[in-house]
């Protein structure tokens, strides 16, 4: 299982915004649990691998 990142917007004049995080097997099943989750009111809703994401000063995971 993975964690998926949840970041989206409701008009596209906003920037995006992180709106919480999602476990799912694949980016897939990730992508369809996510409007399931967060509702259809979007015009954008985009996920990231939690696993990509690196702490600006300790340069680790922040899943280390």
């Amino acid at each position: 299982m993975s964690q998926w990142l949840i970041f989206g917007r409701t008009e596209y004049a906003q920037p995006l915004r992180f709106e919480g995080s999602i476990e799912a097997e694949s980016l897939e099943d990730a992508s369809a649990r996510t409007p399931e989750q967060k509702g259809n009111d979007w015009v954008e809703l985009t996920l990231v691998p939690g696993s990509s994401c690196f702490e600006v000063l300790g340069g680790k995971s922040i899943h280390d």
